[in-house]
């Protein structure tokens, strides 16, 4: 058994933390997948380096295996089977009778006295307070739950547009990356044509910290899928803020480009290639960020982006 750098365990420990998180957004068993991931990855990296893994002979073996976006491309989530249910009335029969109707004797009442009244009067009084006092607190509480309930999402709706707000800011540092890796004449594919680079080769190059790849931050999970330029449509990028979490009307996913446009889409179970995404802000040459086309209120600040 080979003994690892710490910089080496760290490096594999961030690779397949991305690997991991972009496999349960695809519906995948994110752990059975880590974890034979992780015995390849050792058997092949310790097999190359003998009694020392360093970082350079684990980046030799992931180039060979690929990045977690090619692991995970063309994944698709096990649709969960449909429930079925079924419903049962319960019939019931009324029984009646009739019997002799008794006939009771009249009785005659005296009129009550002054004491007996005011006693009455009394209990009624006493009676009347308590329901207006029981009325009077279930209105108290009730509105003070409401109020609970309408400050507490107010305070998530506020830390959903944080986070998103932050994760546009980190796509839009990617693209800059992306450029500025470009200057540096990176060109797998050998024509004459500078290409785009993963997220490994921009930490790589100093371009970005490695958070984009040993974290979530601010809840979100980064990738990007690169085209080169002597493939299709190529060269270009797509950069992905997905959510480390996603739940139902909670953080959306976000995209960028070499354009600089910026889509985004719901966060929910439904696959990215089923879901219509909007283009809610590109991204002008001139002035980096072209506004919508109405101004956003309150209401709906998180369709947009400042």
């Amino acid at each position: 058994m080979s003994e690892w750098t710490s910089e080496a365990e760290e490096y594999l420990k961030g690779y397949l933390h991305q690997l991991g998180a972009l496999a349960r957004h695809q519906g995948d068993d994110a752990e059975e997948i880590v974890s034979e991931l992780r015995a390849h990855i050792t058997q092949e990296v310790e097999g190359d380096a003998g009694a020392l893994v360093t970082v350079e002979h684990l980046r030799r073996t992931l180039a060979a295996v690929g990045t977690p976006e090619e692991i995970v491309a063309g994944e698709t989530p096990v649709a969960g089977a449909s429930l079925a249910g079924a419903s049962a009335s319960v019939l019931g029969e009324d029984t009646g009778g009739s019997g002799p109707v008794l006939q009771t004797p009249r009785r005659v009442v005296s009129p009550p006295d002054a004491a007996s009244s005011a006693s009455s009067g009394c209990r009624i009084l006493a009676i009347t307070l308590a329901f207006i006092t029981v009325g009077l607190v279930v209105f108290v509480v009730g509105g003070l739950v409401w109020l609970g309930c309408f400050q507490y999402r107010q305070i998530q709706q506020a830390s959903i547009i944080a986070h998103e707000k932050s994760a546009v800011k980190l796509l839009k540092d990617i693209a800059n990356a992306q450029r500025e890796f470009r200057q540096t004449k990176h060109d797998p594919d050998q024509d004459g044509i500078t290409d785009y680079g993963d997220l490994m080769k921009l930490v790589e190059a100093g371009l970005l910290p490695d958070m984009y790849v040993n974290s979530t931050p601010m809840g979100y999970v980064y990738s990007c899928s690169v085209v080169l330029s002597s493939e299709k449509d190529g060269p270009a990028f797509r950069a992905t803020a997905m959510p480390a979490n996603p739940i139902p009307n909670g953080p959306r996913i976000y995209h960028i480009d070499q354009t600089g446009n910026i889509w985004v889409e719901p966060s929910t179970a439904v696959p990215p290639a089923a879901v219509e995404v909007e283009v809610v802000q590109p991204v002008s040459a001139t002035d980096g960020v072209k506004q919508p086309s109405r101004s956003p209120s309150d209401a709906d600040e998180a369709q947009y982006i400042p």
